[in-house]
């Protein structure tokens, strides 16, 4: 007996509702349309287990090929050394200033050091310390967490 269009579309839609119930139960990640799974569905027919089947092998994927590490940022490293340097310069002229070393400087130019030494200084330390522990292969550290410009 041949399924009608309108029934074979209500059991790929009950298919999909099972798969999807699935996933969101296993803490996967639902793709597509998710749809709440209805109360009193039928229980899972031997053609949705092959397809859960198929959902397991997937979800298991990216353990079984190795992922290869993402590449060096250098020029994202350099550049935050970069302005960690050149941030912990102005911080440091700028407390010269404020105590009165530096002959010839008015007594106001400090505050703009102040604010330029730490609009380098924070960027630079945020991205020096991330590829430092990641350098050093601590856990929750990686070279991909470094912002590309």
């Amino acid at each position: 007996m041949r399924k009608s269009p309108s029934r074979a579309r209500g059991y790929a839609r009950l298919v999909e509702e099972q798969v999807c119930a699935r996933r969101a139960r296993d803490g996967r990640q639902v793709r597509g349309r998710a749809r709440a799974s209805r109360a009193g569905a039928s229980p899972i027919t031997p053609r949705s287990s092959r397809l859960q089947a198929a959902d397991d092998a997937d979800a298991w994927a990216h353990e079984r090929v190795p992922q290869p590490p993402p590449p060096l940022p250098a020029k994202e490293i350099a550049l935050a050394v970069g302005l960690l340097a050149a941030g912990t310069t102005f911080l440091a002229l700028s407390g010269l200033i404020a105590q009165g070393r530096l002959p010839g400087a008015a007594p106001g130019a400090g505050w703009g050091l102040l604010v330029l030494g730490l609009l380098a200084a924070l960027p630079g330390f945020y991205v020096t310390r991330i590829a430092y522990h990641a350098a050093r292969g601590r856990p929750g550290f990686s070279f991909g967490d470094i912002p590309r410009g």
